[in-house]
C-alpha cells in the first residue's frame, strides 16, 4: 500500500511539472484556437519556428499599440515581450507582450484523459 501511494504522487508532481512547463504553448494548434480555460487566451505563432505557438491573452493591447519586430532577426527589445504574428492586427511580425503571470492567467485546458488517469489511480489507492 504504502509503494502505490508513493507511486501516485510521483506521478502527480511529474504531472504538475508537465502542466507548468507547457502552460504557455500550444504548438500544432490552429492559430486563435482557444488554449485555455481563459475564454481571452488563444495561440499566437512564433516568428521563431513555423510550428511553435504561445497561448497569450489576445486582447492584451490593441492593434494600434504593437510594434513591429526588430530586423534582421524578428527581435523584440522591450521585457516580457516575444515576436509574433498577429494577422488580425498586421502583416508582419509584431512585438506582443507576455507578462511574468502569463502561465496562470492562461491556464492550460485540462485533457479528460489525464483527468481520468488520475482518478483510476486514485481509487486503485484505496
Amino acid at each position: 500500500m504504502m509503494q502505490l501511494t508513493g507511486i501516485y504522487y510521483c506521478i502527480f508532481a511529474v504531472f504538475s511539472l508537465t502542466v507548468r512547463l507547457q502552460s504557455q504553448r500550444c504548438d500544432g494548434m490552429a492559430k486563435y484556437a482557444a488554449c485555455s480555460s481563459h475564454s481571452a487566451c488563444a495561440c499566437f505563432p512564433m516568428v521563431s519556428s513555423s510550428n511553435a505557438s504561445i497561448c497569450i491573452d489576445q486582447f492584451w493591447v490593441s492593434c494600434s499599440e504593437l510594434v513591429p519586430c526588430e530586423s534582421p532577426n524578428n527581435t523584440c527589445n522591450e521585457p516580457e515581450h516575444l515576436c509574433v504574428y498577429h494577422t488580425r492586427c498586421h502583416a508582419f511580425p509584431i512585438c506582443y507582450p507576455v507578462p511574468s503571470f502569463n502561465p496562470e492567467y492562461c491556464q492550460p485546458i485540462r485533457k479528460s484523459t489525464c483527468t481520468n488517469y488520475l482518478r483510476t489511480l486514485t481509487m486503485q489507492k484505496r
